[in-house]
């Protein structure tokens, strides 16, 4: 316990200002709060964020993890590699939990801004179904999809009796925010949420009480302030899948992003995005280890290849040619092969059997 007091103390003690993760700041570094009807510690907050920049070892932290994480996701070949810059400002996740009243979207550990996967899938689901067509129909009440829905995005297939939910073939990833120049620019500026009617849709409303009159354009706004990131902000989108589903939901998320956006305030211009040029999924990387030596794990039914104090997985008999199978499958004997890998960051995933100079069959 002592040891746990001694490890938290540093952050107890420390300048919240000096605090260089916005995350750690916003979340955990807060000594004082507004008491209620005050607003003065979440417009200091707002001052703060406005005027946050990520610099020194942080910063380098975050690149070399950007540069691992694009490194592994464009390295495969069922992946769709491409950065978004928003054009306009952008409001996401305001509706998250925070002492100040006002939530944004954050990756974590790094406390850098990020646009969450499942916001870009929803996205192009929505989208599709309602401009291209009954086979893209979706239900506002529920998760039941039309076919083509569930195939791509998952959910509950409509008139199913079982209700069961399917898992579809595409993978949004979370968007994270591409690091630029030798130091970061200010991410967010401050905004406000214009609520019209507080009290038709207040605690008062919910809780059944009859008096509260409904909408008539009589009532005062109460703005809210939150942070809104910066036009200009790039982001790294993922979509695994197979290729051609990929490239399709790639031109409909431009479509989507460049028209109606997404976050908050949409209606008023908020929350557009526009797909930069050149953002085309790297080529894959190969290697070839001549003379690897293969081996068949039963329990797990991955083989693995030893080369050189590395080490390539695959789950596929059909990878391994048909000659190799009796020793390796059915007597459980390593062989040696020259084979093909492919390169996933630090990791390597068996593809084949190399072609041009296969090993001599083991005929034993």
């Amino acid at each position: 316990m002592e040891a746990n007091r001694k490890n938290l103390n540093h952050f107890l003690t420390m300048d919240p200002a000096a605090c260089t993760n916005l995350g750690l700041r916003l979340d955990k570094l807060n000594r004082e709060i507004d008491e209620e009807g005050e607003h003065e510690k979440k417009k200091k907050m707002l001052g703060l964020m406005a005027g946050f920049r990520m610099d020194g070892e942080l910063l380098k932290a975050y690149r070399q993890s950007f540069k691992r994480w694009k490194n592994i996701m464009c390295d495969c070949d069922d992946r769709e590699c491409f950065e978004i810059e928003s054009t306009s400002k952008v409001l996401l996740g305001t509706g998250n939990a925070s002492v100040f009243e006002f939530g944004v979207n954050l990756n974590r550990p790094w406390g850098v801004p990020c646009i969450s996967g499942t916001t870009l899938k929803g996205a192009v689901s929505s989208y599709l179904s309602r401009y291209y067509g009954e086979n893209w129909w979706r239900s506002s009440e529920n998760a039941e999809k039309s076919a083509w829905q569930v195939e791509v995005f998952g959910g509950i297939l409509k008139d199913n009796p079982k209700k069961q939910s399917y898992i579809g073939l595409a993978i949004f990833a979370d968007a994270w925010l591409v690091p630029e120049g030798e130091g970061t620019k200010n991410w967010f500026a401050t905004d406000i949420i214009n609520p019209h009617y507080p009290n038709y849709y207040g605690e008062q409303n919910r809780a059944g009480e009859k008096h509260i009159a409904p909408p008539d354009g009589m009532a005062s706004p109460v703005p809210l302030p939150v942070a809104a990131l910066k036009p200009g902000m790039k982001f790294l989108v993922v979509i695994a899948g197979p290729e051609k589903e990929r490239e399709f939901l790639k031109r409909v998320l431009g479509e989507a992003l460049a028209t109606e956006g997404i976050g908050g305030k949409t209606a008023l211009g908020y929350g557009r995005f526009k797909v930069l040029e050149g953002g085309k999924k790297q080529k894959p990387k190969y290697q070839i280890w001549p003379g690897a030596n293969v081996k068949f794990h039963p329990n797990t039914g991955e083989i693995e290849a030893l080369f050189e104090g590395k080490k390539a997985y695959a789950k596929e008999k059909s990878l391994i040619p048909e000659e190799h199978h009796k020793k390796l499958f059915k007597k459980k004997k390593s062989i040696v092969l020259d084979v093909k890998v492919q390169e996933y960051g630090n990791s390597f995933k068996i593809v084949g059997p190399d072609n041009r100079a296969a090993a001599s069959p083991d005929q034993s």
